[in-house]
């Protein structure tokens, strides 16, 4: 099976700071591999360090095909990433079909066709169709409309931070039906999810823990599991 992302034989750090040692971190397309570890323990910087957003991978990073060393974070989302963070990135002056439309936009540019049909929970429905303003909506509801709409642009390797976090059981339900479309049409999914449902919802083809330091002068070290997910 073709590879989504590689990271080898580096760290993610801020500037001279060193977050999390990473000897080999391998996703394949049509995947979903879960990050797990504790609070502080480095996920999210991994995530930011993927993206380019703000930290850094010190090693060999291959994306998409291609080597990313270098490649900045506008590249990486035109060749396919997609990052959702534990709290949304809404633009708040713009409303709910705005974003849609921004989305739809992004599929375009990818290739020809029409963008793909999704099952809209009827909440998302109306906040369409009134083009609500997103500055309107709680942390939650802004998060599932960009969950939505970001599966809308034609990912192929998504970066899912506590995707579950504040859903109840029916939207939880919803998040995993995306998952699961994204990763039968190719795309690969890398999620961190302290919640459980991630393991119970989709099929999880690989774990990777983030290790606690050995003394207390190290930093968390990103192994994968052989036992694979609990």
């Amino acid at each position: 099976m073709p590879t989504a992302l590689s990271l080898s034989r580096g760290y993610v750090c801020y500037g001279s700071t060193r977050i999390v040692d990473v000897d080999s971190f391998v996703v394949h397309e049509g995947s979903n591999v879960l990050v797990s570890g504790p609070n502080g323990s480095g996920k999210t910087s991994l995530f930011r360090a993927i993206g380019d957003l703000g930290a850094q991978f010190t090693g060999d990073t291959w994306l998409l095909g291609r080597n990313a060393q270098g490649l900045r974070s506008h590249s990486r989302i035109r060749i396919g990433l997609r990052f959702m963070p534990q709290d949304h990135s809404a633009f708040e002056r713009l409303g709910a079909n705005d974003h849609w439309k921004l989305a739809e936009t992004m599929f375009q540019g990818k290739r020809s066709g029409s963008a793909p049909t999704l099952d809209l929970p009827s909440d998302v429905i109306s906040w369409r169709k009134n083009n609500v303003p997103t500055g309107q909506l709680s942390r939650g509801q802004a998060k599932l409309l960009l969950l939505f709409s970001m599966f809308l642009s034609n990912p192929k390797l998504l970066l899912l931070d506590e995707p579950y976090a504040g859903f109840d059981e029916i939207k939880a339900r919803h998040v995993a039906s995306l998952i699961t479309r994204a990763t039968e049409s190719g795309a690969a999914c890398i999620i961190a999810d302290h919640t459980g449902l991630a393991v119970k919802q989709v099929q999880i083809a690989q774990e990777y823990r983030l290790q606690p330091p050995a003394d207390s002068g190290g930093v968390f070290a990103l192994k994968r599991s052989v036992r694979g997910p609990s």
